[in-house]
């Protein structure tokens, strides 16, 4: 036990206590609390607690005993209006105490979330803990699917059924002192939205790696808000309030917390009966067991106190809680005066089921460059570094910008907000060219940002409430790269590409528009943009560019409701911008289109580049998919029999590939 190395906040903790290994009927050890004697007691016994200083001395004269923390009702830090709670989650199964091996996805969640981290008593897991104003709720557990230990370790049920366990109240933790990063050795804080936002990394984790997540996870419903001026709310009648009240889960902390704000705003101080109701389980028919009246009264006192900052809708919020349950009956709810929302309250469709003449009323899709970006959607342009995909995405913004025709394709003129996370330093360089090569100055619509901006974080909304503040909204916003813009993420990760995928998302729906990825191909560029496939898919257009021997090309990889695979050439045209302060030429470059040039079609010039190219045709037709296998055979039986035979076709098909006669397709390859 490395008691020196805990943290402050449990150093000074009144709640500290000794445990030790106690076996079961079944002979498993069990951690229990014990008093000082050695007696195994309850966690909740408050006559056993010690401080720091006890503890320590007990450590030094017996080896068997240990330290840990009860968390009976939450363990505030301070005091204060704004109360600060210490929160754990217990990774069981995660790590080989033999070989100090990790899970991979753990160290992507502890850079994601640093903070204080213990290697548990057993070595197969972690015990992270933080701070939070989150308010303490009973365990959740989050079922992840096998560990990648499992075949080490086929009896050890833990690996094969892992789990992380949520703490913050009714627990008693064993803690070891022993850190796991020493780089991060304190409790670091997290706002309720960013331990939410925690929560459902780690559950979505759990489900990509085939575990059920957590079913106690709540889904967020955004909470609506009014004007402070706004302090009238409407009011159900008590039949209908009593449908909504049995349809809101009355276990959850939060839901707990909202519900009573509702009542108070829509009932004052009568709705402190509908709510002791709610969370005995009354309405429901469930009963809490651990119901208390006085903890309600409290509950119900705060949810007066943040009444006063916290204007909103009241029953608005509890009935789209309600009407998210499953077994939300097909009921009209009434009020007690006219509903100011009934839009809301009404039964809500899950479905709908429209005519071929109700989707031909539609109206048709708007583009913001005709047939290759809409206007409101996500879009990525990808390819290999060095291909030009930068230059080109400058042009495509400033013909948006501008109003002029992008390879002939008409566009709508739109704010743009170009964030420049890779390369900043260069794209004042690229703007200066672009506007010197066209003798043209970008209107003012047309933005740049140089500071640093995470799609791995809350940073996205915040970014999105800026660009709505300066008027932006309604445009194109492009981040380049899109790996520059979520450091510490796992690209291959179906959870971490789902987060950035997500928070782009987020940002497009807030501005209203259109977000533009720049990204890279991965070693393999017949797979598209680099990372999880899921990133293809949530795409509205996908550009791809890429450069060879007979020069740079940009094809319609992907767009949704529109025509793709067409391909189009251009190249990079150097402009001289001065002279620096050392005397040496500053220059930069433009895409410049070639819409009247033909891409130059290079012949081999070598003895098996020909033989190999000789027979691919004889089999093959331009553009029929050829196998990868069966390129190689042909390959193989052009060049000869010989020792390097191998050798010898995997040169010439690199050759081909390399003069652009064999290119990468679905499937394979094509014959160009």
């Amino acid at each position: 036990m490395k008691i020196e190395a805990l943290p402050d906040e449990f150093k000074f903790s009144d709640k500290l206590m000794l445990w030790k290994e106690v076996p079961n009927k079944q002979d498993k050890l069990l951690k229990v609390p014990v008093t000082r004697h050695g007696r195994k007691t309850g966690y909740n016994d408050p006559n056993i607690r010690l401080t720091y200083a006890e503890c320590v001395d007990r450590l030094s004269r017996d080896e068997d005993i240990g330290i840990g923390i009860t968390l009976l009702d939450g363990l505030k830090i301070h005091g204060g209006e704004d109360e600060v709670f210490v929160h754990c989650y217990d990774f069981d199964g995660f790590a080989d105490p033999c070989s100090l091996q990790v899970d991979p996805g753990v160290l992507t969640f502890f850079r994601k979330y640093p903070s204080y981290t213990e290697i548990s008593p057993s070595g197969t897991g972690f015990k992270y803990f933080f701070l939070s104003d989150r308010v303490p709720s009973t365990k959740v557990k989050i079922k992840f699917g096998p560990s990648i230990f499992e075949k080490k370790y086929p009896h050890v049920r833990k690996y094969k059924n892992r789990e992380v366990e949520v703490f913050s109240k009714n627990a008693f933790l064993a803690l070891t002192g022993d850190c796991f990063n020493s780089k991060v050795q304190s409790l670091q804080y997290y706002s309720d939205d960013q331990a939410e936002e925690a929560l459902t990394y780690l559950n979505n984790w759990a489900i990509s790696t085939g575990g059920s997540g957590s079913r106690s996870t709540r889904k967020t419903v955004p909470y609506p808000t009014l004007p402070v001026k706004a302090q009238k709310y409407a009011r159900l009648q008590i039949s209908s309030l009593e449908v909504v009240l049995a349809h809101i889960d009355h276990f959850d902390e939060q839901v707990w917390l909202d519900v009573a704000l509702g009542l108070f705003r829509a009932y004052g101080e009568e709705g402190f009966n509908y709510f002791l109701s709610f969370s005995q389980g009354v309405y429901c028919g469930i009963n809490f067991a651990a119901f208390d009246e006085a903890e309600c009264r409290d509950k119900f006192d705060h949810a007066i106190k943040l009444t006063a900052k916290r204007p909103g809708y009241g029953l608005k919020y509890l009935i789209e809680l309600a009407q998210s349950h499953p077994d939300w009956p097909d009921t009209k709810l009434e009020f007690e005066d006219d509903n100011p929302f009934q839009e809301v309250v009404e039964t809500k469709k899950k479905f709908r089921f429209h005519t071929a003449t109700e989707l031909a009323a539609r109206p048709p899709l708007e583009w913001r460059v005709k047939g290759l970006l809409p206007t409101e959607g996500l879009a990525c342009i990808y390819g290999p570094s060095g291909s030009g995909k930068s230059f080109l995405a400058l042009d495509l913004l400033a013909s948006i910008a501008l109003n002029q025709d992008f390879y002939g394709a008409r566009t709508k003129p739109c704010p743009i907000v170009y964030v420049a996370l890779e390369g900043a330093g260069g794209v004042s360089n690229r703007i200066r060219a672009y506007e010197t090569f066209h003798g043209i100055t970008l209107p003012s619509s047309f933005r740049i940002v140089t500071e640093r901006l995470s799609l791995f974080s809350l940073e996205a909304e915040a970014f999105a409430e800026a660009v709505v503040q300066e008027n932006l909204h309604g445009g194109v916003i492009v981040v380049d790269t899109m790996a520059q813009s979520a450091p510490g993420s796992d690209e291959n990760s179906s959870a971490d590409m789902g987060t950035i995928i997500s928070n782009s998302q987020l940002l497009q729906r807030i501005t209203g528009g259109l977000v533009i990825l720049i990204h890279h191909t991965g070693k393999d560029a017949r797979r598209g943009a680099r990372g999880h496939s899921s990133l293809e898919g949530a795409l509205d257009t996908g550009i791809e560019v890429k450069r060879s021997l007979s020069g740079r090309e940009w094809r319609k990889a992907k767009v949704k409701d529109g025509e793709a695979d067409s391909s189009y050439t251009f190249h990079l045209k150097m402009v001289d911008l001065g002279i620096d302060s050392d005397g040496d030429p500053i220059t930069s470059c433009v895409a410049v289109g070639d819409l009247f040039r033909a891409s130059q079609r290079l012949e081999p010039k070598g003895k098996n580049q020909k033989l190999v190219l000789e027979a691919l045709q004889g089999v093959f037709v331009e553009g029929e998919s050829i196998s990868e296998n069966e390129l190689m055979r042909l390959a193989k039986e052009a060049v000869g029999t010989s020792r390097n035979q191998l050798q010898r076709a995997k040169e010439a098909v690199t050759s081909l590939r390399k003069i652009d006669r064999i290119v990468p397709a679905e499937g394979g390859y094509q014959l160009v």
